[in-house]
């Protein structure tokens, strides 16, 4: 008896495992909060692709081999994808990654299943119209998974952009309930900034060299007190996922002692976003 023998087109095999790489670490990405850096999530995006056809390269692997190199890959996929601030935060981003993959692959394997293009675990048929129908529908599965989380997720993290003159810092900031910073003066909330984001000679304020007045603004912690110099920006430009953008007036705080609060550049008020 001939075996059966199982022609594998590489090209789509890699541009199928690409989009649903993308979808799924958009969707992680989402719903832990994660900065989205397009040429990272492109670059895990196609490491993935590519294993994928390693995979299939050294096919039939027993589950006790492919099981941990599955996990392996996954765990590369999120590092390359996305900054971690811990093993606890890398376990969950690459959970969700795994899951999201899940869903999206099962809805792919239900449709070509139906179809009769799917028979175990290979894909005998994609054409190339059929291959962009799933991928839209892939891909509004997606936003419309964004979208129901996006609550969730702007009340976690937001984007910013600060201008002090004409040209925009751009930002990214975990909301904090707990920083009730304001600004003695005018009583506006405060957002506090790593002092790295901000353009020399602001990174190392002082008040002869300093392109905007600055003042001193008391910070309290639940470390301590102390005393950071700040400024009132000409505005402050809040940038929420799939909602419009919003202007708000606030102070800005420039703290030049810690290199990150947890992968982000800042914390922001939690008054600002409700």
């Amino acid at each position: 008896m001939d075996d059966e023998v199982f022609i594998i087109y590489a090209d789509i095999l890699v541009l199928i495992n690409f989009v649903l790489d993308f979808l799924s670490l958009f969707i992680a990405g989402r719903l832990m909060s994660k900065k989205f850096r397009t040429l990272r999530i492109i670059a895990a995006s196609l490491f993935g692709a590519l294993y994928s056809l390693v995979y299939y390269l050294l096919y039939p692997v027993a589950w006790y081999w492919f099981l941990p190199m599955h996990l392996a890959a996954a765990s590369v996929i999120c590092l390359i994808a996305y900054k971690v601030g811990s093993f606890k935060d890398f376990a969950k981003l690459t959970a969700m990654f795994i899951l999201s993959a899940a869903v999206l692959g099962g809805i792919l394997s239900a449709v070509y299943g139906i179809s009769g293009t799917f028979s175990e675990g290979v894909y005998t048929e994609i054409s190339a119209p059929s291959l962009i129908i799933i991928a839209l529908l892939s891909t509004l599965v997606a936003v419309g998974y964004a979208v129901l989380c996006k609550k969730k997720t702007v009340y976690k993290s937001i984007r910013a952009d600060i201008y002090i003159d004409d040209k925009p810092i751009k930002v990214d900031l975990l909301v904090d309930s707990g920083n009730l910073v304001t600004e003695p003066f005018s009583s506006l909330p405060v957002i506090i900034l790593r002092s790295s984001v901000l353009p020399p000679p602001l990174d190392k304020p002082e008040p002869g060299n300093s392109p905007v007045p600055l003042r001193v603004i008391p910070i309290k912690t639940s470390s301590g007190g102390g005393m950071l110099f700040g400024f009132i920006p000409k505005k402050v430009v809040l940038r929420p996922f799939f909602e419009k953008e919003v202007t708000v007036e606030a102070a800005v705080a420039i703290d030049t002692k810690t290199k990150s609060f947890g992968t982000y550049d800042g914390l922001l008020p939690y008054t600002l976003v409700i």
